[in-house]
């Protein structure tokens, strides 16, 4: 075991404090204005009670300018007290700060098992990292000096490749305050144990994106007849390029190129994901273009399905969990390929999931022979309620071979509380909400390359008076990728 110490070789301006520790510099500023206020305020007995001689027994028979001097001189003592203060909070400050960052860079070192480590060393106002008594077989320290401040720092930036955090990146003063701020939520929400994740090391992503997707519908009766149906398969093909948590892309609709689609749809989804808590949001809406393959006991001939334009869906779906083993586990090694999972773990999810949906069976176009067979009191179902859920499951990385292969595993199950609209075929009504949602990710790293296949499933269910309809989204996504 090896100890670490950070100095500085001057001291720091207050473009090196952190962006929490700057407020000290504006809070400690409130004692000055109070003292001035104090000064206006006291009345001449009080000075006289207590020795003090009053401003305005001061005042009188002099100038404005002479007044001046004499207000400052009685100002002075108590300005220099409060200076002072303003002083040791901001040096109690600057001190914590280099402890925090020396255990960072410590806990850093000590978490690689062989090479070097590459140490930041000098800033633009002159901060030094000096990194001692440590096994130089082990590691190796280099010092950056700073550029010239009167480069562009949007050439900077260009001119090294978009690491942010490069020493000799001259930031104004508005563009420092982000950084540090977005230091701070890297940091806070975003950190792991080395031991297990770690980053892959580059800011930038290219994907090329193959998503395939469709519905199921199920409505079950208690004489335990069904009505099974499927929409199309629908394809998007697209391109996207990202910068950190940031990506921009276009998405294509590929039925409309190769295939002959007989359905209008659109999909819009969002995703954040950081180490402890990921936040989706998906948007979907569908009409015609599906197939019924089981219907009661008629018998669907040699096809095997029956093509149907009765079903229109609409939907929308936001949810937020909390990953439990955040240190150990990343759900972004699998899902956004910025991490390295080192070491297989898994993590217990608990979240809040909230949907709406809307869907529209219409069998009254169905053909007379069919109408005869149709399970069921009604030939038109119309489905409108919200879901207010609490999740709970669980999430697994496997790791075949680290920055290699990885497959991931999650399942979340949910329950809660539904709210049927009027309109509705059984009208407004307060249920009991039950879903599930499944994924598995494989990933194949090769350097700077990656490629994964992954799936996703969202089933919602609806449980009505002499039926049960189940309605689902399912998705096979393609990625193909380089990191740079």
């Amino acid at each position: 075991m090896f100890g670490c110490q950070q100095s500085y070789n001057k001291f720091p301006t207050k473009n090196d404090y952190p962006a929490f520790f700057e407020l000290i510099l504006y809070v400690t500023k409130v004692p000055v204005v109070f003292g001035t206020l104090w000064i206006y305020a006291v009345n001449c007995r009080f000075c006289r009670h207590i020795g003090l001689k009053c401003r305005k027994i001061a005042f009188n028979g002099h100038d404005k300018s002479t007044k001046m001097r004499i207000f400052a001189h009685q100002l002075s003592p108590l300005m220099n007290i409060t200076v002072l203060l303003r002083r040791a909070l901001v040096s109690a400050a600057l001190l914590s700060v280099s402890y925090a960052n020396a255990y960072e860079l410590c806990d850093s070192i000590g978490d690689i098992p062989e090479g070097y480590i590459f140490v930041d060393g000098a800033y633009d106002d002159g901060i030094i990292y000096d990194v001692t008594e440590i096994d130089t077989s082990r590691v190796r320290i280099e010092t950056i000096s700073a550029a010239p401040a009167n480069e562009n720092w949007v050439k900077q930036l260009i001119d090294c490749g978009f690491h942010i955090n490069d020493p000799g990146i001259n930031y104004p003063k508005f563009a420092r305050f982000c950084l540090k701020v977005y230091n701070w939520g890297d940091r806070t929400f975003n950190s792991y144990d080395r031991r297990y994740v770690v980053s892959t090391g580059k800011n930038w992503k290219i994907i090329g994106k193959s998503y395939n997707w469709a519905q199921s519908y199920l409505l079950t009766f208690s004489e335990k007849e069904s009505i099974r149906m499927i929409s199309d398969i629908y394809c998007d093909i697209g391109a996207h390029l990202c910068f950190m948590a940031v990506s921009i892309g276009y998405d294509f609709n590929a039925n409309n190129i190769f295939g002959h689609p007989s359905s209008t749809r659109s999909n819009f989804e969002f995703n954040f994901t950081c180490a402890l808590f990921a936040a989706n949001y998906q948007r979907t809406s569908t009409k015609g273009g599906t197939r019924i393959t089981q219907f009661g006991t008629f018998d669907l001939g040699k096809k095997g399905y029956f093509d149907f334009d009765g079903v229109s869906q609409s939907g929308y779906g936001l949810d937020l969990y909390y990953f439990f083993n955040h240190r150990k586990y990343s759900q972004a090694a699998a899902y956004c390929y910025s991490k390295y999972q080192l070491k297989s773990a898994g993590s217990l999810i608990m979240g809040f999931n909230h949907t709406h949906q809307e869907v529209d069976l219409d069998f009254s176009m169905l053909p007379a022979v069919m109408l005869d067979n149709l399970p069921g009191d009604h030939d038109h179902y119309h489905f409108k309620h919200n879901n207010y859920d609490v999740m709970c499951g669980y999430a697994y990385n496997w790791v075949l071979k680290p920055r290699k292969w990885l497959i991931n595993g999650t399942i979340l199950p949910s329950v809660g509380y539904k709210h049927s609209y009027e309109g509705s075929t059984e009208g407004r009504k307060n249920m009991f909400s039950a879903n599930i949602r499944g994924m598995f990710s494989v990933v194949y790293n090769n350097r700077s390359l990656f490629v994964s296949l992954s799936g996703r499933f969202d089933g919602h269910t609806y449980f009505g008076d002499g039926y049960n309809f189940f309605n689902s989204t399912e998705s096979l996504t393609l990625n193909v990728g380089a990191r740079f």
